[in-house]
């Protein structure tokens, strides 16, 4: 333990990650104006991820574990960790030195779950990334940034979008774990579903600025397709479990949940359609057409996927 207690413990799950996860790290360690203990939980990787993260010593607490995907990593992370507040960045991200500092300033106001704006880290056309810190700055005064923060009880405005990033939360941990943490069952969107949670039990803040880079390449599994769609499974436990309503009374149209659960359904088939897969785009059409029937060219996709699956 450090002579000073970690004001926030830094949850970073890794798996095959060797290629950046020393940007990651050394974004983590630079942090400004607060105290922390950075956790990173080796998810099974074969390359040389471990022993990057052995290079910083007794900077980063290390955890090794079998490969079970970053939902229990992160979990692990978040019951070893000493702080009681927990922030989360990927190994493959980047946090601006201040990153904790401005959220912890919100923190001590009272907030108990805070996000910020952040950016997407893109290759230039040799395929290198440049460096975080001049593009950070570029993104932040070129207004190439997320979408503008919402503060307060945010549950009905998360059901519309996952406005929320994995790599800006600062969060209660006693809160992490009182909704039950990351869902292991979920192969993608354990963070939106787990954002969705938390927005019933506090309220969302938010820093306006830039804080985070997330980087944009192949080896992520954000823009892949998979034969379930977790998106429209998280939506619809969420309606099932708390409806339509905030905590603070304000509430979403039914109709508009129902365009939104469609909406999930259709981009699902449509990828699979593209790809070929006609049984479960078929499938996902019809799921669709039972939020919004009337919708012609959902039909016609539907009858094209039927008709290339027999």
């Amino acid at each position: 333990m450090p002579l000073t207690a970690p004001q926030i413990a830094v949850v970073m799950p890794a798996y095959n990650s060797a290629d950046y996860i020393n940007e990651a790290i050394d974004s983590a360690l630079a942090q400004t104006g607060v105290t922390i203990e950075l956790i990173v939980v080796d998810d099974g990787s074969s390359d040389d991820t471990v022993k990057r993260v052995q290079a910083y010593g007794d900077r980063v607490r290390l955890i090794e574990q079998p490969n079970q995907g970053s939902a229990v990593a992160r979990n692990r992370g978040v019951a070893a960790a000493n702080a009681e507040f927990i922030a989360f960045l990927d190994a493959d991200d980047y946090w601006h030195p201040q990153k904790l500092a401005k959220q912890w300033a919100l923190v001590r106001d009272g907030a108990s779950l805070v996000y910020s704006r952040f950016s997407l880290w893109e290759p230039g056309g040799t395929g290198d990334f440049p460096a975080a810190d001049a593009y950070l700055a570029d993104c932040q005064e070129q207004g190439r940034v997320s979408k503008p923060i919402r503060n307060g009880w945010l549950y009905i405005d998360l059901l519309l979008d996952c406005e929320v990033w994995t790599s800006t939360v600062l969060a209660r941990k006693d809160l992490i774990q009182k909704v039950g943490g990351f869902d292991v069952s979920l192969r993608k969107g354990q963070d939106y579903d787990l954002w969705l949670k938390l927005a019933n039990e506090a309220e969302w803040h938010g820093v306006s600025e830039s804080l985070a880079l997330y980087r944009i390449h192949g080896q992520s599994i954000t823009g892949s397709v998979n034969q379930n769609n977790f998106e429209y499974k998280i939506l619809s436990n969420a309606y099932g479990r708390w409806g339509l309503q905030n905590r603070d009374g304000r509430s979403l149209p039914d109709a508009i949940m129902q365009a939104r659960l469609g909406r999930s359904a259709r981009v699902f088939a449509d990828a699979h359609l593209q790809r070929g897969s006609s049984e479960i785009a078929a499938q996902f059409y019809k799921i669709s057409l039972s939020h919004q029937p009337w919708a012609p060219k959902v039909w016609l996709n539907y009858a094209r996927a039927r008709f290339t699956s027999r």
